[in-house]
């Protein structure tokens, strides 16, 4: 009887798909803490149930409408590059979300943190998929996206205990502080230096260029 022969992902490979999910999870759990933390963040700012929603429809907006703008702007760059900046955008809204006085700044801090989360979710699965031969990609991407799943099951729940626990403001604290040992991490631990998917198109050669090819770019 013939066995199918599966291949293992090595432990180093898998500890960096892991990272690359637990940052997944890290954006997802930004994303979906107001709504866990609702009334805490309601109480702690003294805003209203529409002023609050807003905070978590604004972060949704933001991501929407930057993910493939930003992608066209600096989807050249090395994925992981992407990465780092944007978790370290993403950690400075949210930090920044802490210490905010009042409702236009809550605001522009969940756009600060969009625009972080708009800049990685494109490339985290897709540096995962590099990481791995193709025929271990499928698993690889399973990996990833898992910290999504994660974040909406288990992301939201924790985020109203800890909010009702130790308070709204500590809650987006050990968020941020989560997003930059991640970023730390991946940076220590994942070294890949892949070009983005987009690729900036070469300029096309002038008529003075195509009849003297002698004649230097610029």
């Amino acid at each position: 009887m013939n066995t199918i022969q599966v291949d293992k992902i090595d432990k180093a490979t898998s500890r960096a798909l892991l990272l690359l999910s637990l940052a997944y999870f890290i954006q997802g759990t930004t994303y979906l803490s107001i709504i866990g933390a609702f009334e805490f963040v309601s109480a702690e700012w003294q805003l209203s149930p529409a002023q609050t929603a807003t905070l978590v429809s604004t972060f949704g907006a933001t991501f929407a409408i930057a993910a493939p703008v930003l992608q066209v702007l600096v989807g050249h760059l090395p994925r992981r590059t992407q990465i780092l900046v944007g978790l370290s955008v993403m950690a400075f809204g949210t930090i920044s979300f802490v210490v905010a006085p009042n409702y236009p700044s809550l605001f522009a801090t969940r756009i600060v943190a969009g625009l972080g989360a708009a800049l990685i979710s494109p490339v985290l699965s897709a540096l995962g998929s590099t990481l791995v031969p193709p025929s271990q990609q499928g698993r690889a991407l399973a990996i990833v996206v898992m910290g999504v799943s994660i974040a909406t099951v288990v992301g939201v729940p924790a985020s109203a205990w800890i909010a009702g626990y130790i308070g709204p403001r500590w809650l987006f604290v050990l968020i941020a502080s989560l997003t930059i040992v991640t970023a730390g991490l991946i940076a220590c631990l994942i070294r890949d230096r892949s070009s983005g998917s987009f690729k900036r198109r070469a300029r096309e050669p002038t008529a003075i260029h195509k009849a003297h090819p002698a004649v230097v770019h610029p």
